[in-house]
């Protein structure tokens, strides 16, 4: 016979979710091994949203389109870690509750996979990723206290151009570097070109960025009766910075002078020009950021497009060819996640309340796992679980 009896006096809180945190410096031990899958834990520090992107199916070597969202996270060392997601997952990734939360945002993400890229680790998710957004966990006051400056806030990246699929690369007005030099403007009107290139140097005798209208993007101008910034359409406007930044690709064949703008150079820079700008970590307006030099040296497919006066302006950007048509799974974190075979799940459900169920030791989770510094801990119902 059961018998229910009143509990008098505060209740301790009942643990909703338990993760087995692993640290960043242990992935590599982890890569391509998924007998166990991965929870991880840090403060978010930068994301590219929900987007389109194309991907070719391993079996049957079509193209498709599949969503993907990129994470990037830092932990109490500072060293950086960035995570992809997939399909589901990336589709339920809740931006509004991102956006909305006081930094820092700290983040933890369960049953993730573990691969290998460019010699080093690639988490992404399985079909049983969860996410959590600042869980009340015991790592949350140390996280707190190392990510409580203005610096801290959780970057929103532009979203990447739709990837042109082979089909459509194919179809493409292909130029060479020499080709753009010799362009006829009249000719070419309006029409869009393509060219592979790489990033050589840039030039800023007229600096990086210009004081534009937030409505139109024209450059705001002095006005004739007082003599402050207005736009010619718009009249006095704030001022809102703008990217224009000069600069010079190659084929190693030849160069070209090409200006990139708006969308394109948020998407190259991953930063938006007023973020840029309101840094001030350079010397002079003259002085490139960081974002920008790194770019140097770096391959692309550019789509331009050359103006009445002979000017080449950099409409989109996409993969250097090779790389786009190259076989997908070559890329071990490309592909929407493949069903985890059932014995190799977690040792715990992600999505069940953790009632009344002691904390495995090591060796009963796996044989051989007992030296492995992983930390064990558990959040209360005030999680924010987004997927």
């Amino acid at each position: 016979m059961t018998i229910f009896e009143a509990v008098e006096g505060n209740c301790p809180e009942i643990p909703e979710q338990r993760f087995y945190l692993v640290e960043f410096d242990q992935l590599k031990a982890r890569m391509n091994d998924n007998t166990i899958l991965t929870d991880l834990y840090g403060c978010l520090k930068s994301i590219v949203p929900p987007h389109q992107t194309t991907v070719k199916d391993k079996e049957s070597k079509c193209e498709r389109q599949e969503s993907k969202c990129e994470i990037h996270l830092q932990n109490l060392r500072r060293e950086d870690l960035r995570i992809t997601l997939w399909g589901n997952t990336a589709r339920q990734v809740d931006m509004e509750t991102i956006r909305k939360t006081s930094p820092p945002v700290l983040m933890a993400l369960t049953s993730l996979k573990i691969k290998e890229y460019l010699d080093k680790p690639a988490p992404s998710n399985t079909s049983n990723t969860c996410i959590f957004i600042n869980p009340n966990i015991p790592e949350t006051n140390k996280y707190r206290l190392q990510f409580s400056k203005l610096v801290d806030r959780v970057q929103i990246l532009p979203t990447p151009f739709k990837q042109p699929t082979s089909e459509e690369i194919q179809e493409t007005d292909m130029k060479t570097v020499t080709e753009l030099n010799i362009l006829d403007p009249l000719s070419h009107k309006e029409q869009m070109v393509y060219c592979n290139a790489s990033i050589s140097r840039f030039a800023t005798h007229d600096g990086w960025w210009y004081k534009g209208c937030p409505r139109c993007y024209r450059e705001l101008k002095e006005q004739e009766h007082d003599n402050q910034l207005g736009c010619s359409l718009h009249g006095k406007q704030e001022i809102l910075p703008c990217f224009r930044v000069y600069m010079t690709i190659t084929d190693d064949q030849n160069d070209a002078a090409v200006i990139i703008m708006g969308k394109p150079a948020e998407q190259l820079f991953g930063s938006s020009c007023k973020d840029l700008v309101s840094k001030r970590s350079y010397p002079t307006e003259a002085t490139l950021p960081e974002e920008i030099e790194k770019t140097r040296g770096q391959k692309f497919l550019f789509q331009l497009k050359i103006k009445d006066d002979g000017e080449l302006i950099i409409k989109d950007i996409f993969p250097h060819m090779e790389s786009s048509v190259a076989p997908f799974e070559n890329d071990p974190a490309t592909m929407t996640p493949d069903p985890v075979p059932f014995q190799k799940r977690r040792v715990a459900g992600t999505s069940k309340k953790g009632l009344f169920i002691s904390e495995p030791n090591k060796k009963s989770r796996s044989e051989g796992e007992a030296e492995e510094h992983e930390t064990t801990s558990s959040s209360s119902a005030e999680n924010k679980k987004t997927v």
